[in-house]
């Protein structure tokens, strides 16, 4: 990063740095309207039960899952419409995919382990008022102007930590990293 002699940062830098956040802002209320225009439907998800082992998840776009606190298994998460919890959330799987204007709103701690990838992309927006952990065994890959707002500790463990595009983190406590590869693409903030 450049900065001038008097400590200042160049007028180019922060136009550039302005541009990026007046976008986001702008492509963040798009994806609001968007999936007001589309309905919130309520999902079914009253089949899934604590402790329980099941196949895919799959939350369409404009549809809502809430699931109650505990532990689930699945065979793989795809998560386009919104998914809910009014407590702590524990979700294992091989394979997790948020994207697609997808909510994630957990109103405590939310975990996702056991999983390869981890893929949270195409404004996708994740909030947990409690900590929130993602473990993989292979990467985790963060792309197209995400959100991710968490009001205790954000831990990723992984080999491999991609924060690509725009991005905005905004974590109340600790981030931690666990995985000898992270990269951070230079349009994000947090």
């Amino acid at each position: 990063m450049m900065v001038s002699h008097d400590g200042s940062m160049p007028p180019s830098f922060l136009f550039s740095l302005r541009h990026h956040m007046i976008t986001f802002v702008i492509l963040y209320l798009l994806s609001i309207m968007t999936s007001v225009l589309q309905g919130v439907a309520a999902m079914d998800c009253s089949v899934y039960t604590p402790g329980g082992s099941y196949s895919d998840l799959s939350i369409p776009g404009g549809e809502t899952c809430s699931l109650g606190t505990g532990s689930y298994t699945f065979s793989s998460i795809h998560i386009n419409g919104s998914l809910e919890s009014s407590d702590s959330l524990t979700l294992h799987s091989s394979f997790v995919h948020i994207g697609g204007f997808a909510r994630v709103i957990m109103a405590d701690s939310f975990i996702l382990t056991d999983a390869s990838s981890m893929i949270v992309e195409d404004r996708a927006m994740i909030s947990c008022n409690n900590n929130f952990m993602m473990n993989a065994t292979d990467n985790i890959l963060f792309q197209g102007n995400v959100s991710v707002n968490i009001r205790g500790n954000f831990s990723l463990h992984a080999p491999q930590t991609r924060f690509r595009d725009m991005y905005f983190v905004n974590v109340s406590q600790n981030v931690e990293f666990f995985g000898s590869d992270v990269h951070f693409a230079k349009s994000g903030s947090g």
